[in-house]
């Protein structure tokens, strides 16, 4: 997210002109000229903070930093001047600021990557300002954060690119859909070894047609429902991953509820709570809780007899949830214009959507009644 930055030379110009009327009174400034003040206030606000956060972390100056945002375009630096300055920070022995600025790099090339592959932004340094403590964090939860935003973008149309740390969103399609890819795997790996190393991640690269057709031929069989099972003997998965709350890195808190997956943990899966229903908490609670997630995670399961066991219910209620959805896409693909009236695009949408909408009705007529009181707009 680069943030424009506003020509700062107007905040010293006389945008609004004064009246030809005796006394010179100005005129009121419009709405736009009033946003576009503040705006400029607040880039410059935001800059004089992330050149403190450089000059503080990093020990460069304070002309050596401007000069790096401006060529950066925003709150962010390159590697390539993180690299550079490295370098220069161990000639001089400032281990500190070396040490700064080689783990942002660090967490900029793997579990922090944007899309440009060049940039890293500066509000990451803050998790390096105390070095004493920053290898007790939960790096792996930030990783988590960090990928769970990029992959609310990647479920638009529009996306052409995924940022964040890839070779984890890799391993976890590799294991639940094994047929998938061209994995390679590593014949030394062991089970205390965390799950990610067991695959060597090359440069091969698949056709988007080609992905297509494996997805359009996946069956039941070719989905692991209870995966990582070798794997829990000599890792915490269970007591860790099913951990039920907020998580959050910075300002970025997503919601993390594991008990809308329990098929993965190998338990029956019950009509979940809806996202909703969670309220919002607090940085400082959502802290205090991670700190002591052994108490928050999921308790009350029954072992699944099969992998795709789930409660009385359940299936109506996410086929509503799921018809609800088709219901609404169809619905906005009209209201937004993406097909033409007229057209046979739009005689066939216009279909689907009726057809949905019977689909709809047909649920409430049938089973309808076992998940009264539950909003079906939020599928498991």
């Amino acid at each position: 997210m680069v943030r424009t930055r506003g020509n700062l030379s107007r905040c010293c110009s006389n945008d609004v002109p004064e009246s030809s009327t005796q006394g010179g009174a100005r005129k009121r400034p419009t709405v736009s000229a009033r946003r576009r003040d503040q705006h400029e206030a607040n880039v410059v606000e935001d800059d004089i903070v992330e050149n403190e956060v450089l000059t503080t972390l990093l020990g460069v100056d304070r002309a050596m930093a401007c000069v790096e945002l401006n060529q950066s375009r925003g709150a962010q630096v390159r590697l390539s001047w993180l690299r550079e300055l490295y370098d220069s920070c161990c000639e001089n022995e400032l281990w500190e600021f070396a040490a700064r600025a080689y783990l942002l790099h660090l967490v900029g090339c793997t579990i922090f990557a944007n899309k440009s592959a060049t940039y890293v932004r500066t509000h990451y340094l803050e998790l390096f300002r105390d070095l004493s403590t920053c290898r007790t964090y939960g790096w792996g939860v930030a990783a988590l954060v960090h990928l769970y935003e990029q992959l609310g973008d990647a479920s638009f149309a529009n996306t052409k690119q995924l940022a964040g740390y890839l070779p984890l969103l890799q391993a976890w399609i590799y294991e639940h859909f094994p047929t998938l890819g061209r994995k390679q795997v590593r014949d030394t790996y062991v089970e205390t070894e965390p799950r990610a190393l067991r695959y060597v991640t090359g440069r091969a690269i698949s056709a988007i047609a080609d992905v297509r057709v494996q997805l359009d031929g996946l069956t039941y069989d070719g989905m692991i429902w209870n995966p990582y099972v070798a794997h829990r003997a000599a890792r915490q998965l269970v007591t860790h991953g099913m951990f039920s709350g907020f998580l959050r890195v910075g300002t970025v808190v997503q919601r993390h509820l594991s008990e809308r997956v329990l098929r993965l943990f190998g338990f029956i899966q019950p009509i979940p709570r809806p996202p909703s229903s969670v309220p919002m908490m607090d940085f400082e609670a959502i802290d205090d809780r991670w700190k002591k997630h052994e108490q928050f995670v999921v308790h009350q399961v029954v072992q699944a007899p099969a992998p795709f066991s789930c409660s009385d219910g359940y299936l109506q209620w996410f086929r509503r949830g799921l018809v609800k959805h088709i219901v609404g896409g169809l619905q906005w693909m009209i209201d937004c214009r993406d097909v033409t009236e007229g057209t046979v695009g739009w005689d066939r949408t216009h279909e689907l959507l009726q057809m949905a909408r019977d689909g709809v009705e047909e649920e409430k007529s049938r089973g309808g009644r076992r998940v009264r009181g539950r909003r079906p707009s939020t599928s498991g």
